[in-house]
């Protein structure tokens, strides 16, 4: 209002000095330059107030108040009243025009200032009109987008955005709209092809533009990467380990863990999720055999969080877990505390059962050396026995000899036979001796040696056999005979305990042996078993003793009373056919053995030996059958070859395979029969064998061993059906076996000089 208030002032200033010499002629000029001043100053509204107080003042005054004549004063106030609009509308106009000029100075220099901005800044930034059609963008986007400014002022905004961008967010052309500004995630194309990922901020500007301020993120983005692989990578080590991980922050607060820890702790999936470690403990607490331990142990941990922790804890369900924590921190700062279990429960059953491993094969190799020795000797000692059973036979075969002769004669036979039973349990006990394993039911085994089962007892023993129904009993894969004596083997053992009678119980029937079992015993597979007790009510055997009592030539009879074979032959014999043996007892309270064999479940057919021609009923067999015996051993050969000629068999001797082979070049008839030594000096048994056989100079073949064990199987692997008689035998085994091997039809050979075929 500062131009009526001038007015006002320049009236009242006239008005005083009208009286005065000082008067002014006239007030029109004061006013006008004031009207004027004032429309400047202030504008047109200021201006139009100052110009009406000023014609209305100039109306009073020249025509009321002026001396002058009336037409004079009309003229000079007609020149106020038009003079007065007319400046102050030229003042405005005036004024309008340098505000306009200050205006435009002052856009300008803001225009100046912001274009500067806009090209200076940091980030790329590109303004787009309505059609998104580039109108500008500043040095960055240029450099950024490998575009020249002009190329990119003719681009458009979809040019710029990589297809597989746009696809998954379309340009958000409403939301913009409605918003006035978005924040999305974008792909651009370089100029050289290359993508480059930026969040762009975009503001919608006045004119229906858009105003994109763009920051590069694509390193953040694979920093993001690598630290969600990183992270990834982390976790999957974790569930990767057998070892349970919890990781605790220094607030009480679970920060990771793996699947196994809870699986280890069987804790519940909702307070897994919830990571609250006081409840966590509270289920551990429940589960663990000393929970007062277990938890002093963990809050001694969390109030020195520096400290490193190793122990063990045990479980109620008889698991055993490794405890290890240590502290974790980041750079110097411990900032919680990583908790690990690893379960040791099946180690530690190993280390048990690898320590009793281990004492049965420091056990089995002591015997395992008097079963090479037994087997080192068994060959050459089974040949001489043979041969003194042979000529003790032989002898025996003449009747003209005298009864103190004949007597004397078998004694050296009998002696020769308690020889060769020794030497076949010392065999058994090594697991070297022949056997000729096949299925058969347990039970109906058992129920046919009661007869020996009740006599080898004797009297003032009470014998109870235990068997399953006919048909229904175990099968097992064994030699029966051995397991024969294995079996009776025991009974004496039980009938010798008892001396003055008892109870003597024999039971067969199923087991079931776990896998602790397997591990404790020495069993070589777990599962279904046939099993065989033999049990007494007898003097029992010591404690200290029972771990000797399958050892050779361990007795704890009183002298003269037993070799210490009897129970180490059982051993031989059920171990070979895959068994073991279980022994209670204590003194006084009886003995009781548990002989358990796996279960036969198949019988798997073995490949029958057939050579080349058989021998057909009447016919070779009919006359007397010619049989070569080729062993290296002259007492053994000639022994054999008496023995066979005294029956009616025409007998070729020959003393090893290049010896058979010139007999035999000299024949064109086939052999009935080649009765071989299995190993001989030079070219052996089955190779000979295999030749005659392959040349149709045999018809049966039947081999003689003093040799045990693996060599003797390896010898005879693809012969497995060829008949072996084992050294030493009898002369009525050899020929009964003889006779099976040929399979003779009709009327058996005679016997020359009295001898009786049996």
């Amino acid at each position: 209002m500062t131009g009526p208030l001038m007015t006002v002032a320049a009236i009242t200033l006239i008005e005083l000095l009208r009286p005065t010499p000082l008067h002014f002629p006239g007030p029109s000029v004061p006013l006008i330059i004031v009207v004027g001043w004032a429309t400047y100053v202030g504008g047109f509204v200021p201006g139009s107030i100052a110009s009406l107080l000023t014609i209305g003042y100039g109306a009073w005054f020249f025509l009321e108040t002026s001396p002058g004549p009336a037409s004079e004063n009309l003229r000079r106030f007609a020149i106020l009243a038009g003079g007065t609009p007319g400046i102050m509308l030229m003042m405005g106009l005036l004024r309008r025009r340098a505000q306009a000029a200050l205006r435009a100075a002052a856009d300008a220099a803001v225009a100046r200032q912001y274009a500067t901005l806009f090209e200076e800044a940091g980030e790329p930034m590109l303004l787009s009109d309505a059609t998104h059609r580039y109108v500008f963008v500043n040095r960055r986007a240029c450099e950024v987008s490998g575009y020249l400014r002009e190329e990119l002022l003719r681009m458009r905004v979809t040019d710029l955005v990589s297809p597989q961008s746009l696809a998954v967010t379309p340009l958000r052309v409403e939301e913009l709209r409605r918003r006035g500004e978005v924040r999305v995630a974008r792909e651009l194309v370089r100029r050289d092809g290359t993508l480059l990922q930026v969040e762009v901020a975009a503001r919608r500007t006045s004119d229906g533009g858009t105003l994109a301020i763009l920051r590069d993120v694509t390193a953040e983005r694979e920093s993001i990467s690598k630290l969600q692989q990183a992270l990834s990578l982390v976790q999957a080590t974790l569930e990767s380990t057998t070892d349970g991980i919890l990781v605790v922050d220094s607030g009480g607060q679970w920060a990771g863990y793996n699947q196994k820890f809870g699986a280890m702790w069987n804790i519940p999936a909702e307070l897994m999720e919830s990571g609250n470690d006081d409840r966590a403990l509270e289920f551990a607490l429940q589960q663990v055999e000393s929970p007062e331990t277990f938890i002093a142990r963990v809050r001694e941990l969390y109030a020195t969080p520096e400290a490193v922790s190793f122990d063990e804890v045990r479980l109620k369900d008889g698991r055993v877990f490794e405890r290890h924590a240590i502290p974790q921190r980041i750079g110097q700062r411990v900032v919680g505390r990583v908790w690990s279990f690893r379960d040791v429960t099946p180690a530690r059953r190993q280390a048990e059962a690898l320590r009793a491993t281990e004492h049965r094969m420091l056990h089995s190799e002591k015997m395992e050396s008097v079963g090479r020795l037994a087997g080192g000797v068994a060959h050459d000692f089974n040949n001489m026995l043979t041969a003194i059973l042979g000529e003790a036979d032989l002898l025996l075969m003449n009747r003209t000899l005298e009864a103190p002769v004949r007597v004397q004669v078998e004694n050296i036979r009998d002696a020769a036979l308690r020889s060769a039973h020794l030497t076949r349990q010392l065999l058994a006990y090594a697991r070297r001796q022949h056997t000729e394993p096949r299925a058969f039911d347990l039970g109906e085994l058992v129920q046919g040696i009661e007869p020996l089962i009740q006599r080898l007892a004797g009297q003032g023993v009470t014998v109870a056999l235990e068997l399953p129904p006919v048909g229904q009993g175990p099968w097992v894969h064994a030699d029966p005979g051995q397991f024969e004596q294995a079996i009776l083997n025991l009974v004496i053992n039980a009938a010798d305990a008892m001396p003055n009678g008892g109870e003597l119980r024999v039971r067969v029937g199923r087991d079931q042996v776990a896998g602790e079992t397997r591990d404790a015993r020495g069993a070589q597979r777990a599962g279904a078993h046939a099993c065989v007790t033999v049990a007494d009510n007898g003097s029992g055997i010591p404690a200290d003793a029972l771990p000797y009592v399958f050892e050779p030539f361990f007795t704890t009879k009183p002298p003269g009373k037993g070799t210490g074979l009897g129970l180490a032959s059982v051993h031989g014999i059920i171990e070979q056919a895959n068994g073991f043996v279980v022994v209670e007892s204590a003194p006084g309270q009886g003995a009781t053995f548990h002989v358990l064999v796996p279960e036969f479940v198949n019988d798997a057919a073995s490949a029958e030996f057939a050579p080349t021609a058989t021998a057909a009923p009447g016919g070779a067999a009919a006359s007397r059958p010619v049989v070569m015996v080729v062993d290296d051993e002259d007492q053994v050969r000639h022994f054999v070859a008496a023995v066979l000629a005294e029956a009616g068999v025409e007998v070729l001797e020959a003393s090893g395979a290049s010896e058979a082979m010139q007999l035999l070049a000299e024949r064109d008839e086939p052999l009935a029969l080649l009765l071989s030594d299995v190993v001989m000096k030079g070219t052996s048994g089955p190779e000979l064998a295999r030749r005659l056989i392959a040349e149709g100079r045999v018809q049966r073949v039947m081999f003689m061993s003093g040799y045990t064990g693996p060599a003797l199987r390896e010898q005879l692997a693809d012969l497995a059906a060829v008949p072996l008689i084992q050294k030493p035998f009898r002369s009525d085994e050899l020929l009964e076996r003889v006779r099976a091997a040929l399979d003779l039809a009709g009327p058996r050979p005679g016997a020359r000089g009295g001898m009786p075929v049996r």
